[in-house]
Order: C-alpha cells, then structure tokens, then sequence
C-alpha cells in the first residue's frame, strides 16, 4: 500500500478562520470524516487557538468586509487544528473548508503526525 494511503496514517489540518466562520468551517471538516479517534470513541474533536490575522489588501484583491485597499488591517482569528486517519479524509476535509472559508486567500496546510515516534 503506498504510503499516503495508509488508512492508518495520523493526520493534521491546521487552518485559520475568523470567529463568525468558525462553526460552519468545523462543520465541513467533521462531515469529511475529521475528528474522530481511531477506535471511534470520540467525535467532533479539534483544538482552538485564538490568534490576530494581520494583511494589507492591494489592487485587485477582494478583501473581507471593513477591510480597504492599501490599508494595513488586523483581524481576530481561531486556529484550528483537527486530525484524522487516512489522507483522503484529510483532502476531503480541506477542500470543503475552503469552500465554507469566507476567505479568497485561505491559510491551511496538513501532514501526517507519527504517532510511532515514541516507540
């Protein structure tokens, strides 16, 4: 089995999300299968970080409501981090994120934990 299809991989999606948008992105990422212990016994679970977004949006872009052109803005933000088995979760989960993420510029990524590190 190559090694990114590993059902038994542990993985990590990181992503930052204003508060208002919080919920529904958690939603997307839980419905991909995100969020769930191996044996099942816990569902739903993430972390939260709250952390300040700074950005100056210029010509062309299409920034978040109350943000100008030009002008240096900063905007509360959530981590969160949320973990699965399996890559295609993972995928899955990003992609429909990104698509509840009110964002035209999402900060994201996953990789895979090893969880054998510890012997």
């Amino acid at each position: 089995m190559p090694f990114f299809d590993n059902p038994n991989n542990y993985w990590k999606l990181t992503f930052y999300v204003p508060r208002t948008h919080l919920d529904v992105c958690k939603e997307a990422c839980f419905a991909a299968g995100m969020g769930t212990s191996k044996d099942k016994k816990y569902t739903r679970t993430c972390f939260e970080t709250p952390c300040t977004a700074q950005f100056q949006p210029e010509p062309g872009a299409n920034p978040p409501s109350g943000s100008s052109i030009g002008e240096l803005h900063q905007l509360e933000m959530v981590k969160v981090e949320v973990h699965c088995y399996g890559v295609g979760k993972a995928r899955q989960a990003a992609r429909a994120m990104v698509k509840a993420h009110p964002f035209e510029q999402v900060e994201w990524d996953f990789h895979r934990i090893d969880k054998q590190a510890l012997g």
